[in-house]
């Protein structure tokens, strides 16, 4: 279990590969379907950052007016409610606008499939093209996307060792996510572009589908050499400096 506890991402992503390939061979996944459950897999890290985020956001802004830990000696306490839930729809405004950067990139892997290799042009071929296999791969993913997020939370709660309660709470985990990030961001954009140029109808995808495993496997050594640790009290006064 300590194990567990201190490789989790790294177990997390070994996971992500072992059902990709239990997919791809046991369940007769095609190119594209395994496609988007790996790009389902990157895209969880975004995810569970986003959904924590929100929470935390929430607990911080309109649960603490509402509780009146969070007051403004200039506002009235509704009014510093009602200040505080704008604020939390403004911050998850621009969580989501971040969050729509992985997702435009898993679209874009995903709809080049569609357009290149099936020949979808438009929405009634897309929905002509997309059966039940497809809605498979989507639940299969959504539940491991949940098992996820609790090993992620936990994972949360194990480095807050100071009881951080701010957006403070994630600086253990900013290098790691910083590189993962940069890797898959970067070099999706560039696994795109050489499908997209050197491939033909029987070949489309195979670049694609070989960088997502070795996207993987480098996240696998990010986690390794730089896992995520908890940090000395100084390293969050300097953060707040």
């Amino acid at each position: 279990m300590k194990l567990l506890r201190d490789y989790y991402t790294l177990v997390s992503t070994g996971v992500w590969i072992i059902v990709t390939l239990i997919g791809y061979f046991y369940w007769s996944w095609d190119i594209g379907q395994t496609i988007l459950f790996l790009n389902i897999s990157f895209f969880s890290l975004f995810f569970n950052h986003y959904l924590s985020l929100c929470e935390l956001t929430y607990q911080n802004t309109v649960i603490a007016a509402v509780k009146g830990t969070l007051r403004h000696e200039d506002l009235a306490q509704p009014l510093v409610v009602i200040w505080q839930v704008f604020t939390f729809i403004f911050n998850v405004f621009l969580f989501t606008c971040a969050l729509v950067i992985s997702m435009i990139i898993m679209g874009a892997i995903t709809g080049a499939f569609f357009y290149k290799a099936l020949k979808v042009e438009d929405f009634d071929q897309f929905i002509e093209k997309w059966n039940g296999e497809w809605t498979h791969v989507i639940l299969t993913a959504g539940a491991v996307l949940i098992f996820e997020f609790i090993g992620f939370r936990k994972e949360i709660q194990t480095l807050n060792v100071h009881k951080i309660t701010d957006w403070n709470i994630f600086l253990p985990l900013i290098k790691n996510t910083k590189l993962k990030f940069n890797s898959y961001f970067w070099g999706s954009i560039v696994a795109i572009i050489i499908d997209g140029l050197v491939s033909d109808f029987n070949t489309f995808g195979h670049i694609c589908l070989v960088w997502m495993f070795t996207c993987h496997f480098i996240w696998s050594y990010i986690d390794v050499k730089f896992k995520p640790v908890p940090l000395p009290p100084e390293a969050y006064r300097e953060e707040l400096e």
